[in-house]
C-alpha cells in the first residue's frame, strides 16, 4: 500500500514553505500546478528535490465524497429520517419473523391434532364396522329362527310346544337386540359423520389461513 505524508517543502526554484504532499516511499512530491492556471485539474509529480523527471500520466478515481466536514441541518435531517424509516423497517421485519414462527407453530400443532383425530376416527370406523357384523350376523339369526318356526307350524307335533316357545322368545330377544344393536350403529354413524364434518372444517381452514 502506498504511503503519502504531508509537509512543508523546502525552498527550491519551484516551491517555498508550503504544504506539500509526498510520497514516503521514493521522495517523489504531489504537484496540483500551482492550483491557477489549470483551476488544481492538473497534477503534475516531481522528485522531493526539485529537479525534472520524465512525465507520467495518473488515473485518479473518486473513493468519497466524505471531506471530513460536519453535514448540514438539512442533509443531517435527512439521515435521521433515513435511520428512522430502516429501524422502522427492521422491527417490523422482526415481528412478521415472530409471526410467521408463530404460524409455523400452530401448523405443527395442528398436524399432530388432526393426526390423533385420525387415529380416533379410525378407531370409530372399527367399531363401526364390528357393530355392522354383529348386526348381520343377529339378522341371520332370526331369518333362521323364522324359518325354524315356520317349519314347526307346518308340522304341528302335539308333545313340541315348549320348544316352539323357545324359539319364539329366542327370536324375540334376538329382535330386540337387533334393534338395540341398530340404534348404537346409527347414534354411532351419526358421531362419525359429525367428527368428519369438524375435523375437514378445521383442515379447509387451516389450508385457507397458511395461504
Amino acid at each position: 500500500m502506498r504511503r503519502w505524508r504531508f509537509n512543508n517543502a523546502s525552498p527550491t526554484l519551484y516551491t517555498n514553505y508550503i504544504p506539500r504532499i509526498q510520497f514516503a516511499d521514493n521522495n517523489k512530491v504531489l504537484d496540483l500546478h500551482r492550483g491557477s492556471a489549470a483551476n488544481g485539474n492538473e497534477i503534475h509529480i516531481w522528485p522531493a528535490d526539485g529537479h525534472f523527471m520524465g512525465n507520467k500520466t495518473w488515473r485518479l478515481e473518486r473513493l468519497s465524497n466524505d471531506t471530513g466536514e460536519a453535514f448540514t441541518e438539512e442533509f443531517q435531517g435527512i439521515g435521521a429520517r433515513l435511520q428512522h424509516d430502516l429501524n422502522a423497517k427492521t422491527e417490523k421485519l422482526a415481528r412478521n419473523e415472530l409471526e410467521l414462527a408463530g404460524c409455523w407453530n400452530d401448523i405443527a400443532d395442528k398436524d399432530k391434532e388432526i393426526t390423533r383425530l385420525s387415529k380416533v376416527l379410525a378407531k370409530k370406523e372399527q367399531e363401526l364396522s364390528g357393530q355392522r357384523l354383529k348386526l348381520t350376523e343377529c339378522e341371520d339369526t332370526i331369518r333362521s329362527l323364522r324359518q325354524q318356526l315356520k317349519m314347526k307350524g307346518a308340522v304341528a307335533h302335539p308333545g313340541e310346544p315348549g320348544q316352539t316357545i323357545q324359539l319364539c322368545n329366542r327370536q324375540s330377544h334376538l329382535e330386540n337386540k337387533v334393534s338395540q344393536q341398530q340404534a348404537e350403529t346409527a347414534n354411532l354413524q351419526a358421531k362419525m359423520d359429525r367428527f368428519e364434518y369438524l375435523m375437514s372444517k378445521m383442515i379447509n381452514r387451516d389450508q385457507g389461513s397458511s395461504h
